[in-house]
């Protein structure tokens, strides 16, 4: 199976109406605020999401796009 994780797939999946701010792997991230970040490499792509009170709940963990990524990622991981 080849990866076909990509910033705008995971996008579309953990923050699709865009409430969370991107914070690129240049940048400090903000101790204070909700964020997320992916990270694509040759050895192995990361996905960094923090969650913080005010967006407790706006990620649908019921979303079936949601549950294929994290599938994809377990099938990837088992290879």
């Amino acid at each position: 199976m080849e990866a076909s994780l990509t910033r705008e797939s995971v996008a579309q999946v953990i923050d699709p109406t865009s409430n969370l701010k991107y914070i690129p792997i240049e940048k400090n991230a903000p101790t204070s605020h909700s964020w997320w970040r992916f990270t694509d490499g040759e050895e192995f792509d990361t996905i960094t999401l923090v969650i913080r009170n005010e967006h407790l709940g706006t990620i649908d963990t019921s979303c079936r796009k949601l549950k294929k990524v994290l599938q994809e990622i377990i099938d990837l991981a088992n290879e």
